[in-house]
């Protein structure tokens, strides 16, 4: 038999490492389901089921309070994307695949467009930045502006998220 070519050899250890870079994507995503993290998704997807999403889409965005731009890493990481590709395309890929694990929507997409919209809508308007608390908190004195203003900007991104979700859904 004759012996591998040096492209050959080239080959099998570039399918070697994206093999290795898959499993190590995996394994984190495991890692974040089993995680205090992933319970607690898991613990309030119901509260985000009437939005459309599910127990991933909740654990982003309880992971995207101290900062809001880590919700794409946190799906990233959730959905098994590594993070070399820079349009994003295998997240986007995945997102559309995602369906629901378990209960009456069992087998549907998780992001229909209302979910796609009304996740915009609720970053859009929650407050999901720890350092303009800590400024308000500063600029006040207290802790009781900071945390009214998380409670209603959250309630109200929530409330604006429902909604967009229902009447986009209603005229689909």
């Amino acid at each position: 038999a004759a012996a591998p070519t040096d492209a050959a050899r080239a080959a099998a250890l570039e399918e070697a490492s994206i093999a290795v870079e898959r499993a190590e994507t995996h394994a984190k995503g495991e890692l974040m389901r089993r995680s205090a993290l992933g319970r607690m998704g898991r613990a309030i997807e119901p509260a985000f089921a009437p939005i459309g999403w599910d127990w991933k889409v909740a654990v982003a965005v309880i992971a995207s309070f101290p900062a809001r731009e880590v919700v794409v890493s946190t799906l990233g990481v959730l959905y098994d994307v590594s993070g070399d590709d820079d349009e994003s395309t295998a997240l986007r890929d995945r997102l559309k695949a995602a369906r629901w694990e378990d209960g009456p929507r069992k087998g549907q997409p998780v992001f229909d467009l209302g979910a796609a919209l009304a996740l915009m809508v609720f970053f859009a308007l929650c407050l999901q930045c720890v350092s303009t608390l800590a400024v308000m908190r500063k600029e006040t004195g207290s802790w009781g502006w900071p945390a009214f203003a998380f409670a209603y900007m959250t309630a109200l991104a929530y409330l604006g998220a429902w909604l967009t979700a229902a009447v986009t859904r209603a005229l689909a």
